[in-house]
């Protein structure tokens, strides 16, 4: 699931979950970011994606570093 929390013009704070446990570390996540990011550059004209996981989800912290995002370290 994403969440899109606050859009600007050329940016969004997104928020991704997977709540189903037996998914998780099987690159799902990766995919379906990617994906995601397709769209949002495609249709609604964003620019540029930043990764800024929290801090207590290193699962997350560790998938942000993967990826072609800046990543702008942790939330506290």
């Amino acid at each position: 699931m994403h969440n899109i929390n606050t859009i600007t013009d050329v940016s969004a704070d997104i928020h991704a979950h997977f709540w189903v446990p037996e998914l998780r570390g099987k690159g799902i996540g990766q995919i379906s970011i990617l994906k995601a990011g397709r769209i949002f550059f495609e249709r609604w004209g964003f620019e540029r994606i930043y990764a800024k996981p929290p801090k207590m989800n290193p699962m997350s912290s560790r998938l942000a570093k993967k990826l072609p995002v800046r990543f702008l370290g942790e939330q506290e």
